[in-house]
C-alpha cells in the first residue's frame, strides 16, 4: 500500500521518475503511517496485512535504490525488524542499501505526525542506523555474553548471518566485526560504538 503515492511524492520533489529514486523509501506497518509519511514529504509503503516478503522487495526494487524499515521499538517491533532485515540481506530484490529505524516504544509514524507534525515525523523516521550496525546490535551487542559459551554463541550467530548475507557491503562489515571481536588487538577502538541512534555511517567499525 502506498507505492503510487510515494512515486508522486518523489515526483513532486525531484520532478522526474525516469530513473529509480535513491530514496530512501520508508517501509512502515500501517496505512495511516503511510498517509502521515507522505503528508510529511517522506515516501512510504506498508505491506498491509502481511509481513514483508521477497515479492514486496522486488517490486520496491524496481522503483527505489534505498529503503528504510521503520518499526516500533518494543519487543514485537524489534522481532519484526530483525525478520525484515534478514529477508533483505538474503534477497535484496535490486535494492542497493537499507537502514532501520526503531521508534520509541509505543510510537509509530502516524503518532509522531499527530504529536509533532511533519517535522516530528521526519526527525523520528530518519533516526536510523545502517543494516550492518542494526544486525550487530541485535545479534551481538544486546546479547548476554557474560560467559565464554554465551559469547561464542553470539559470535557464531553473527558469523552465520555474515556468511548467508548476499549484500556485499553489509557482508563485509559483518565479517570485519566478527574478526575484531575474535581478535580485538587488530584495533584499539571498540568494534561498534554502542549508540545505535548515531550509527548512520555505512562503516560501523
Amino acid at each position: 500500500y502506498g507505492l503510487v503515492g510515494s512515486e508522486m511524492c518523489i515526483r513532486d520533489r525531484y520532478e522526474s521518475l525516469q530513473m529509480k529514486s535513491t530514496g530512501p523509501l520508508n517501509i512502515v506497518e500501517g496505512y495511516t503511517d503511510v498517509l502521515s509519511c507522505i503528508k510529511s514529504g517522506e515516501p512510504a509503503v506498508a505491506p498491509m496485512g502481511t509481513a514483508l516478503t521477497e515479492q514486496h522487495l522486488r517490486l520496491i526494487g524496481k522503483h527505489f535504490d534505498r529503503i528504510r524499515m521503520v518499526f516500533d521499538g518494543d519487543t514485537a517491533g524489534k522481532e519484526a525488524a530483525c525478520r525484515s532485515a534478514m529477508l533483505y540481506i538474503a534477497e535484496p530484490g535490486g535494492i542497493e542499501s537499507a537502514e532501520v529505524t526503531l521508534l520509541p516504544e509505543g510510537a509509530d509514524p502516524d503518532s509522531l505526525y499527530k504529536t509533532g507534525g511533519p517535522s516530528g515525523l521526519v526527525d523520528g523516521v530518519r533516526d536510523s542506523v545502517g543494516m550492518a550496525a542494526f544486525l550487530y546490535d541485535i545479534e551481538f551487542a544486546q546479547k548476554d555474553i557474560s560467559t565464554l559459551g554465551l559469547k561464542a554463541r553470539a559470535i557464531n550467530s553473527l558469523a552465520n548471518i555474515a556468511k548467508e548475507c548476499s549484500v556485499s557491503a553489509v557482508k563485509a562489515e559483518l565479517e570485519n566485526a566478527v574478526q575484531k571481536i575474535i581478535d580485538p588487538q587488530e584495533s584499539a577502538q571498540p568494534c561498534v560504538e554502542h549508540q545505535p541512534t548515531i550509527l548512520s555511517s555505512p562503516n560501523i567499525l
